[in-house]
Formats: C-alpha cells, structure tokens, sequence
C-alpha cells in the first residue's frame, strides 16, 4: 500500500490514474490545505470520514481516511496542516484536532503532518519557547494513546526546525512502525518528506482497558502490585530488547492489577 499526504498541495496527484485522490471538503469555497492520495489497489479499499466539530476555520486542513485490507483488518490515517504564526487561519488545524473530544480513534490509527508545533519532546535542542497549543496537543495525544513516532531532533524544515510530526497508536508502534526523515528527497518545498513504514504483518489485538482508578479498590490494587514487584530483580543486561521486555512486563502487572482490583 502507498499513500501519499501531502499539505498545501499542488494537486499532482489529484488526476493520476494510479492514485484515489481524497480531500477535506466537499466544495472548495473553503480551500484545502491538506490532500490524501491512495494507490489503487484490489485488495484495498479506502472510505473518509466527514466529521463534524465546533471549529470551522479548521475543516480544510485535516483529514480522516480508513483503509480497509485483508480479512478486514484497517488503518485509520489523519492527515494535518497546522498553519504556522503569521498565515491565515494560524493554528486551525490543531484547534479543530482539539475539538474532536468524543471522536473514536481505530486501534491502528496514524497521524501525521505539518504542525508548526515547536516542542522539547520533539526537538530538544529547540532554544524557543514551546508553541502555545503544545500543551494542549500533548494532552489530546495522551487521552487518545498516541504515541510520537518520529524521529527526535531529526529538522524537516530546512531552517532546522522540527515541524512535520507523525503519531501512532501502541499496537503500530509495538508492531514495528517507524518514520524517517528523508532529507535527501527533493520534493520542491522547504520541508523534507517523513517516510513511514508500517509492516503488513501488523494485527490488531484486544484492546487492553484503560486504567480508571475510580473504579478499583486501592488496598487491592497495591497488595496485587507489591506482590508482583516482589519477584523483579535486577536487569544484569540492559539492551534494548532487555529494556523493552522489562517495560512490557511493567505494563501487563499493572494492566493484571487492575483487572483484579476493579
């Protein structure tokens, strides 16, 4: 499967036979800053979702499209311009992202594109003050479990900021998803394009539910933990794989605990 997002696009790829094209309004009295193109293939089937939301100063520049494969199984892939300070309709993107509170995210969602969002989780070495919606954008992306995908530190504008962002749900990530700058690209723009890949052999398991501490019994829930935690000792190799398992283990005694204590 290719797809291609593009932002602020010149359309090139609106009329190519090879690709279904997708953007964010019906009409283009509201001009689209933001346009999803499919490769066509049978086995695949691509449906966009209209959503509505309070904000429409955004509704041009965000894009919802479900993909459909094998055995049912999808990939949900949100498409983002955030206009930067100084542009019309600055920050619109991320404030109609934001608006969406209610909105349910596929277990195996991506979202990626231009932010504008400057931030120390994304880029470190950023001596400016975090963007005003960064924080705002950090908490949505925790409430709906996404994840950074990117690349930390890695500039996509040719200034050497860190603006083009890519998130993605846990079970991608532990599937094996990951982003790329790819700087020696020429795509005729001062942004470098992000290159993500997203193994096919990625399944969608039960979701583990979300830990509510309302609805446990405290004593409980720590009696379980302290009872797991007993039997941890000491990593005497700390490699990634060692530390990855580790942190796995964490997870399911926590996600164990609940489910005994609710």
């Amino acid at each position: 499967m290719l797809v291609a997002l593009q932002t602020r696009t010149k359309l090139r790829l609106l009329l190519h036979p090879s690709f279904e094209s997708f953007t964010p309004v019906n009409d283009w009295n509201i001009r689209p800053r933001v346009l999803t193109s499919a490769r066509k293939e049978n086995n695949l089937t691509f449906t966009q979702d209209r959503l509505n939301s309070s904000s429409e100063d955004g509704r041009g520049d965000i894009l919802f499209l479900t993909n459909k494969g094998p055995e049912n199984i999808s990939l949900q892939i949100i498409n983002i311009y955030n206009a930067p300070s100084g542009a019309t309709n600055t920050g619109a993107g991320v404030s109609f992202l934001l608006s969406l509170t209610n909105i349910y995210l596929n277990p195996k969602s991506l979202l990626t594109g231009d932010f504008n969002i400057h931030y120390a989780n994304w880029n470190p070495s950023c001596n400016g003050s975090p963007s005003t919606q960064s924080s705002d954008l950090i908490f949505w992306l925790e409430d709906k479990d996404l994840f950074l995908l990117s690349e930390v530190n890695v500039p996509t504008h040719n200034l050497g900021n860190v603006l083009d962002l890519c998130f993605t749900s846990s079970s991608l990530l532990i599937g094996g998803a990951h982003a790329t700058v790819q700087q020696d690209l020429d795509v005729s723009s001062d942004h470098s394009p992000l290159l993500i890949n997203i193994p096919c052999q990625v399944r969608s398991n039960p979701s583990s539910p979300r830990l509510c501490f309302a609805t446990i019994q405290p004593d409980t829930f720590f009696s379980l933990l302290r009872s797991h935690l007993d039997s941890f000792t000491l990593l005497s190799e700390k490699s990634g794989d060692s530390l990855d398992k580790r942190a796995e283990d964490i997870i399911q005694i926590l996600y164990s605990c609940f489910s005994g204590s609710a």
